[in-house]
């Protein structure tokens, strides 16, 4: 996999019998035990929020692996068992740099630290990774919201176990419960291929909120109360979920940082020709040579560094994405996201939905090379194509159907998000200043006004949660409305709260590009293709 393509981007032993939902006697004791579907999962403080229950390496699926391999998750169901939530779980598989590759000369020390930390680098892989991680602060009362955390990487790379998104001092200063969880990705989460599962990385994040639904409330969580919200990849899974569960939500809200269902131009309906390369590249058969089951079959018994490998060398899609990513199977990913829209067929819940200003800065980070070949041209079309415009869409169609909508732009730029000259809000900047993590991710010191940014984000975040139809009208934040002073500017300059600006300011440039906003819709359904 060429790296540029980010989109950025526990052992149980079996032990009596116990209802889900017990737990030790002192409610308020700091890593107390929780009864799960899963087992009693036992906490510790968090490193850096005393006082904050951290719980990690839940297992929410079993193992995917031999028959499971490929296949829809299966709930991990072991109450009677118990988990050590000390350790994270390991990541899913996924093509990460070998970091004896990367040549980070010239770039300053909080740049590389990102870059370590994006790259995975001293995280161990298994097919064992189906699992989620809890914050929460004990504290006696009514239930606290849940913000529920999806990770980017162009469904290539990513995981849970990330400084930038510590659920710890969200929980700490904004009395929410914070999960994480992860998912798989590449050809384990999207293989792809006809007349068998698809999209089963997608439906793992599913059968992750079920988990949560069914036990947040022994976390002190509101099951009534889940916002889900991701960031890049994980933003279009989120926008995915909307479209695809119309049904049975589970969720009261959303809230979409740099993605949608429409961002990155999926339209294909397998990966095939892909899996052909991978099973070639395995020695399991060639397409015309072997059947398609038993090619299967031959896949799923190699080991998963070699089905990674193997997967690595197939030829990307014509899109954003990898050779391996979401293909449209009209029940989780859809071809009529114009006519859905539309009709208004999709979660019609809150929505907080954005990008940053200048998206593409990431590349220069994570694909020098590549950046540098780019034209400010290109760079812009990357950003509008991927980023601002379906952005702007997105927000239309909400907003067009009555549906609480707020957008933002990031625009925050300070010493320890500097990549290289001209890096600007890139993509992915703006995470940190949500988790409040900016100084545990760069190992740089913020600046005072950056501290005070971050908490105003924090509390955005949180508040949304909290309240997702009232709580960001309540900030002063206008409801979105594409012909007035609706878009939410944060961290423009030195400003230490929300501007407003005009959408057309930045979209226009959209029109320009022959992208569509929605602004001009007049019941076409291809404004939204």
């Amino acid at each position: 996999m060429n790296y540029f393509l980010l989109s950025l981007l526990v052992p149980l032993t079996v032990v009596g019998t116990a209802a889900v939902g017990t737990v030790d006697n002192n409610n308020n004791q700091v890593g107390r035990r929780v009864g799960t579907t899963s087992g009693f999962v036992a906490g510790h403080p968090a490193p850096n929020a005393s006082q904050v229950s951290e719980y990690l390496g839940i297992p929410y699926a079993k193992p995917p692996v031999g028959q499971l391999r490929f296949a829809p998750p299966v709930a991990y169901v072991n109450p009677s068992g118990r988990v050590d939530g000390s350790n994270f779980s390991p990541d899913c598989p996924a093509n990460t740099l070998p970091i004896s590759s990367v040549d980070l000369t010239g770039f300053p020390e909080n740049a590389r630290n990102i870059f370590l930390m994006l790259d995975q680098v001293g995280h161990n892989q298994s097919e064992d990774c189906l699992s989620l991680n809890v914050w929460t602060k004990s504290k006696p009362g009514q239930k606290k919201p849940v913000l529920l955390w999806l990770y980017g990487g162009s469904y290539q790379v990513g995981t849970s176990h990330a400084s930038v998104s510590s659920g710890q001092h969200l929980a700490d200063k904004e009395d929410v419960v914070v999960v994480s969880i992860n998912y798989r990705l590449n050809i384990f989460g999207f293989p792809g291929l006809p007349g068998h599962p698809q999209n089963v990385g997608l439906q793992d994040q599913r059968l992750a909120v079920e988990w949560v639904r069914d036990n947040i409330a022994a976390f002190g969580g509101d099951p009534g109360r889940i916002t889900l919200v991701g960031q890049s990849a994980g933003a279009s899974s989120a926008d995915f979920y909307s479209y695809a569960y119309t049904s049975d939500p589970i969720v009261s809200g959303f809230i979409l940082q740099s993605g949608t269902a429409t961002a990155f131009g999926i339209t294909q309906h397998d990966n095939l020709a892909a899996w052909w390369t991978t099973s070639t590249n395995l020695g399991c058969g060639a397409q015309g040579a072997v059947a398609l089951a038993a090619s299967l079959s031959c896949v799923r018994g190699k080991p998963f560094t070699d089905v990674l490998a193997a997967a690595g060398l197939a030829p990307a899609n014509a899109n954003f994405l990898g050779a391996f990513a979401p293909t449209i199977d009209e029940t989780l990913v859809f071809s009529d996201y114009g006519a859905r829209s539309l009709a208004g067929n999709f979660i019609q819940a809150p929505v907080l939905v954005g990008n940053a200003d200048y998206e593409a800065g990431f590349l220069g980070l994570v694909a020098p090379a590549y950046y540098a070949s780019l034209s400010p041209a290109d760079r812009t079309a990357y950003n509008l194509v991927y980023f601002e415009c379906p952005t702007a869409k997105a927000a239309f169609v909400r907003a067009l159907h009555g549906v609480p909508t707020w957008r933002y732009r990031w625009f925050g730029q300070y010493p320890n998000t500097y990549l290289f000259p001209g890096s600007g809000a890139w993509h992915e900047s703006e995470i940190g200043f949500v988790f409040g993590t900016m100084e545990e991710m760069t190992k740089m010191a913020n600046v005072p006004v950056e501290n005070e940014v971050q908490q105003y984000m924090m509390s955005a975040w949180a508040g949304f949660a909290h309240k997702p139809k009232t709580a960001l009208a309540e900030l002063g934040w206008p409801k979105y409305n594409a012909t007035k002073q609706t878009l939410i500017r944060l961290g423009s300059g030195n400003e230490t709260a929300a501007s407003f600006a005009f959408p057309s300011t930045f979209d226009n440039a959209c029109i320009s590009a022959g992208q569509s906003t929605g602004l001009s819709l007049r019941g076409d359904e291809d404004e939204f293709l």
